[in-house]
């Protein structure tokens, strides 16, 4: 079995306007947003670390997020505390299943996503064996 570390998206949802958390998480070089808008059902938001390599893992994207996070000026942080969902959601790429895998987060990680209220999920997608090279 293969797993693969993809990335580490931040999404978010609000019944007010997330556009200026989304300006200011995106300022600087590490954070963009994929998506910032009307979601029909009020405004979502779903922003991205860029990947730091091979040796990348979720816990560093995850730190990463924080301290942007952490960082945020009073009308942003306004707009991360209206937020009712705010999730950091895990994406790994796994190919075969043969085979046992685990990951973890350390405690000092999680304490420092709960106090800025965020949730964990993980997506486990399934690899594309058409590209797998022979």
């Amino acid at each position: 079995m293969a797993v693969r570390f993809i990335n580490v998206d931040l999404d978010l949802e609000s019944k007010s306007p997330l556009d200026y958390l989304c300006l200011e998480l995106s300022s600087g070089k590490d954070v963009h947003h994929l998506h910032c808008g009307p979601n029909g059902r009020g405004y979502s938001a779903t922003l991205e670390c860029a990947n730091g390599g091979e040796t990348c893992e979720a816990e560093s994207v995850i730190h990463r997020f924080c301290e942007a996070i952490e960082a945020l000026d009073e009308r942003a942080m306004s707009e991360w505390k209206a937020a009712h969902l705010r999730t950091f959601d895990i994406g790994y790429e796994v190919s075969g299943s043969d085979q046992r895998w685990n990951t973890q987060l350390r405690h000092a990680t999680l304490t420092r996503v709960a106090a800025l209220g965020v949730s964990i999920a993980f997506t486990v997608y399934p690899a594309d064996e058409s590209k797998t090279i022979r």
